[in-house]
């Protein structure tokens, strides 16, 4: 796990070229604080900060080439399959120079050239220079665990592991991307391959990048297809073949050559990983960030010291502290975009606490996405169906009854006359607008119509084959829409303090597998959520008691209220950064509006909380010293 950075150019002199991209490396220190290295071929340079996690040795460290130094690679991220794979390429007369999991990549491109994606188990955004036809290849995992940004400027392409290190790149434009406005309407944060900087682009997930003198061009790899994968499972062998999948792709996580811990609330998903950690024989702390009152305890505290015992894992309670949110702008600048998710903050605290034990951590992040364990999703099968049977009333009459009916009922019908892959980007779309409509001004209003924010939904649920409402909006959520909670926080809050944050359940392995799964098995019960990710508990339950296993679900976090905050002891904050905020300034918002979250809506609210601090960062140019120090200063 490291960060990565590089440019490509036929216009830059070496020595300026090698400086730029020492320059951005330097912006990446805190995901890498154990080394640094840089390669120069002709016209192309590759940067590396090292975060030693498997093989500590210096024949760990990169730039990595192959054994005719014709290709040079840099990665940020693990291959969880890389005994496997060694030992196939050795077979195959391959020649390794150390041990290090990322080694791999380099012999699978002499085998199979760009398609070496395919081969592999992991997390990783890694960039390989072949000079033998003077073309770079950057790659991405298929779920997007792990970041990797472009810039294209008369200078040359650049490309990065976070956007700071962009904005270090000659002639990149970091101005905000009016876009950045209309995703927020939707998103927490901003989907690939849009970013909050004109001059910047992400890599999707799932995508490979070509760059050769035909210039860059973007390939998906890797999609659901829930159609293609779709089995007739008995619930023995499909139980049991959940165990086996869950098991190996914890194992592939477990590989590492310094401490891991678990990050576990108690809940399914965590206790899930803790149980089979444990089982392999891991030694392991456990972490749990919440927040106590006198007389209102946190029951995830309970609970996950609970799980903790049960699985002989040294536990750590965690206190979260209200006045943290001085916090905020060094969080924010970790992520480099306004993220309008509040558990950033707090991941950012249980970050710094693990990783004084750990260097690598385990989460549950994804299972709810994959084996659609949200409460709600139960009602999204239910809906779905009835939208379903919608679309078969023939127009003229639908038409009648939409005008008859409330404005719910017209908008149920109107989206069953879509197709099944567009619904739910309609339904999104809509409720954009309508957002934008209250809190933005005319002109940005109509952007949000006009940019529609909701395409990035509709591309990955037309991939994804479905087979019903649920796979659009389980699939979709996992790609797009919680990609803030299964991505990017765990990437950013753990790299901001140098700790590997690994997600067994994003294994593409465990994703296939649920895809194949009939609904009995993941959302099977149209009125109870308490059964919801049917599969994922039954197994547990061969481990852990009913109580734990079937209790109510909180998410990480749950007894932490940020209405509380807003309008207890951060309310001088709100009325300073967002009632009063400079962002204000952009034209992008009507004050009407601002004040209606501020009194009506806490989760917009926070919001624009979020995208205050970042325009003080990225737009006034604000230090984060100078920002926290005035946030303090309404909390004091």
């Amino acid at each position: 796990m490291c960060g990565i950075a590089g440019a490509v150019s036929t216009h830059l002199a070496p020595e300026r070229m090698r400086a730029d991209v020492r320059r951005m490396a330097d912006t990446l220190v805190h995901r890498g604080p154990d080394g640094e290295g840089f390669w120069a071929g002709d016209g192309v340079v590759l940067g590396h900060r090292r975060l030693a996690i498997i093989d500590l040795s210096p024949t760990g460290a990169q730039p990595m080439t192959n054994e005719d130094a014709t290709l040079a690679l840099v990665c940020n991220g693990e291959i969880y399959n890389y005994r496997a794979l060694r030992a196939e390429l050795e077979k195959r007369g391959h020649r390794f120079k150390g041990h290090s999991d990322n080694e791999v990549i380099l012999h699978l491109y002499e085998e199979h050239g760009p398609d070496c994606v395919q081969h592999l188990v992991g997390m990783f955004g890694f960039a390989l220079w072949d000079s033998r036809q003077k073309l770079l290849m950057l790659a991405r995992d298929r779920i997007g665990e792990k970041p990797l940004y472009t810039a294209q400027t008369d200078a040359g392409f650049f490309f990065a592991s976070e956007m700071k290190a962009l904005l270090k790149a000659p002639g990149v434009n970091g101005a905000m991307d009016p876009r950045l406005i209309s995703n927020l309407m939707i998103y927490p944060a901003v989907p690939a391959p849009d970013t909050p900087f004109l001059g910047i682009k992400a890599l999707p997930p799932a995508s490979r990048l070509l760059l050769d003198e035909r210039g860059p061009r973007v390939e998906r790899y890797w999609s659901i297809s829930f159609r293609g994968l779709a089995r007739d499972w008995k619930d023995d062998e499909a139980l049991a073949a959940f165990e086996q999948t869950m098991s190996d792709a914890v194992l592939g996580t477990c590989e590492s050559d310094v401490p891991i811990a678990v990050s576990l609330s108690g809940g399914v998903d965590s206790s899930t990983v803790a149980v089979h950690a444990a089982k392999h024989g891991a030694t392991l702390q456990s972490f749990c960030v919440g927040w106590e009152e006198p007389g209102k305890p946190d029951p995830e505290f309970a609970r996950a010291a609970r799980v903790a015992e049960i699985c002989g894992l040294q536990h750590n309670n965690i206190q979260f502290q209200a006045t943290d949110v001085s916090a905020l702008p060094y969080v924010i600048q970790s992520y480099d975009q306004p993220l309008a998710s509040f558990p950033a903050l707090f991941a950012a605290g249980l970050a710094r606490v693990m990783r004084e034990q750990a260097k690598v951590v385990l989460g549950g992040n994804g299972a709810d996405e994959v084996f659609g364990g949200y409460r709600g999703y139960e009602r999204t099968w239910l809906k779905g169906s009835l939208v379903e049977l919608a679309s078969h009333v023939p127009g003229p009459l639908r038409d009648a009854l939409a005008m008859l009916g409330g404005t719910r009922a017209r908008e149920a019908l109107e989206t069953a006359a879509l197709p099944l892959a567009a619904r739910r980007g309609a339904m999104m779309q809509k409720a954009a607008e309508l957002l934008g409509d209250r809190l933005l001004s005319p002109a940005a209003a109509r952007a949000v119509r006009e940019h529609r924010p909701a395409s990035a939904l509709d591309d990955y649920a037309a991939e994804c084959a479905p087979r019903n409402h649920l796979d659009v909006v389980t699939y979709t959520d996992l790609m797009v829409y919680h990609q803030h909670g299964t991505t990017v926080i765990p990437d950013v809050s753990g790299m901001a303090v140098a700790l590997e944050i690994r997600s067994p359940f994003l294994d593409h392995r465990v994703i296939e597998f649920a895809a194949s799964l009939p609904r009995r098995l993941t959302v099977p019960k149209p009125f109870d959520p308490t059964y919801n990710k049917a599969i994922v508990k039954r197994a547990l339950a061969r481990h852990l008691p009913d109580d734990i296993v079937y209790a109510r679900k909180m998410g990480f976090g749950f007894n932490i209220s940020y209405t509380a905050l807003l309008q207890g002891p951060w309310r001088k904050v709100v009325d300073v950064f967002i009632l009063k905020g400079r962002f204000r300034e952009t034209g992008y918002f009507n004050d009407a509006g601002i004040a209606w979250a501020v009194n009506h809506n806490a989760p917009v609210a926070w919001m624009l909380l979020v995208l205050s601090i970042w325009c003080e960062l990225y737009v006034f140019h604000e230090t984060p010293d100078a920002v926290a120090g005035r946030l303090a200063a309404q909390v004091g």
